[in-house]
């Protein structure tokens, strides 16, 4: 499925550019005054909206283990967040839609971004299921790693192709 999608960004890359740049189709920047698709109501209220639903539905835990160097200060070793973990994940949904596109515009930072992001989540998903002995846990992070590998691999040969044709344009 990966090995697909590098295949299909190679191919439609350079074709799409050239229709896309002919018919002026191409980045703005969202942040300028005066552009409505930068109003705080499109960037903050439409993604805690889109969240939702999901949040709505979740029915799993709400705990968080504390870190060891943490447990002596703590006096705990599992915290019950209750409707507060509900509440992080939301604010964690806006922070995740608009953190690619803080830095929109600088040529290949998005790409570079989601690269880094993915490759964190899979190194983390990977060392998680090697420390546990749970099953169900083990399954979690063996599906976070289900999502995150063609992601991280489509997204890898995006990163390569603007760096290739950028490195070309001088």
């Amino acid at each position: 499925m990966s090995l697909g999608g590098f295949v299909v960004v190679i191919r439609i890359i350079p074709v799409a550019a050239r229709y896309l740049m002919k018919r002026n189709l191409f980045g703005y920047d969202i942040n300028k005054k005066g552009t409505p698709q930068g109003h705080i109501k499109v960037k903050l209220l439409l993604p805690s909206f889109a969240a939702l639903p999901l949040l709505m539905a979740y029915a799993g835990h709400t705990s968080i283990i504390i870190p060891k160097p943490l447990i002596p200060y703590v006096g705990m070793t599992v915290l019950d967040l209750g409707w507060i973990y509900k509440l992080y994940m939301g604010l964690l949904a806006v922070f995740c839609t608009n953190s690619i596109n803080i830095h929109a515009g600088i040529n290949g930072l998005e790409a570079g971004q989601t690269v880094v992001i993915a490759a964190s989540i899979l190194v983390h998903n990977v060392m998680q299921i090697g420390a546990s002995t749970d099953p169900e846990f083990m399954q979690a992070h063996a599906f976070s790693i289900y999502l995150v590998l063609p992601l991280l691999t489509t997204v890898s040969f995006v990163f390569i192709q603007l760096v290739s044709f950028f490195s070309f344009c001088g």
